[in-house]
């Protein structure tokens, strides 16, 4: 919520680099740059691909989540944290 409140929200959803938003950005303005696709349509394209890699981090996210509370019998009132790597299907150990 910031700047408009003190309150921190993380989703933990994705990296701070992620190779994926970076290289479609870059296609994207080389696209534009080049003059090969219009902005018109260049720019929606980008933002419903964006958005649609958005659900599927989210539901994997929630997915790896429920996986490892049940494996490791996580209590109620503990709090799991469940960290993105820059790897979209790799896990940490």
């Amino acid at each position: 919520m910031r700047p408009f409140s003190k309150k921190w929200i993380s989703w933990n959803i994705i990296h701070i680099f992620d190779p994926f938003i970076f290289t479609t950005h870059v296609v994207a303005g080389l696209l534009w740059i080049t003059g090969l696709v219009e902005p018109i349509v260049i720019f929606p394209t980008l933002y419903i691909c964006l958005l649609i890699y958005y659900v599927i981090r989210i539901v994997y996210h929630r997915w790896i989540d429920r996986r490892i509370s049940r494996q490791m019998s996580i209590p109620d009132e503990d709090t799991l944290t469940v960290m993105p790597t820059v790897r979209f299907s790799k896990t940490g150990t």
